[in-house]
């Protein structure tokens, strides 16, 4: 964070800093190199999915993260807790406290757009009234 130009207190959480953005957790974590950091943002619980449908959700965000890997640094994962969120990896050498700040609000509209697209998926195809998603409505 002090090369982000923030200001750590002496009780910092060593498992990182954590917001509430626009209704979703966001959280900065410490890197193994000290000189990254994770940028993570809470996208939905799975927990309540049936198995069949979060296995065929986890194919297409593999899909996804394949599809998107060029246009933007964020990957979507599914924690042990079941929650989806999406992630990247910062410099923070480079990243001022505006940056960060910028990275942070990118990842929630990321996420923001992938809650959509992921309820569509996640959808009852014979209940559904909508047409599947495409990964263009996730694009920048």
């Amino acid at each position: 964070m002090a090369n982000a130009g923030g200001e750590v207190g002496p009780d910092v959480n060593p498992f990182g800093l954590g917001f509430e953005a626009e209704g979703r957790q966001a959280r900065i974590l410490p890197h193994p190199d000290p000189a990254l950091a994770v940028i993570e943002v809470e996208v939905q619980s799975l927990a309540d999915v049936p198995q069949d449908r979060a296995q065929s959700l986890a194919w297409e965000l593999l899909r996804l993260n394949h599809e998107a890997r060029f246009e933007h640094p964020w990957a979507a994962i599914i924690d042990d807790d079941e929650v989806l969120s999406l992630t990247t990896t910062v410099v923070m050498a480079s990243m001022g406290r505006d940056a960060l700040g910028e990275a942070l609000l990118a990842g929630v509209e990321q996420a923001a757009r992938l809650a959509v697209v992921t309820e569509a998926l996640l959808a009852d195809p014979a209940e559904s009234t909508t047409e599947r998603p495409t990964f263009d409505q996730l694009r920048v």
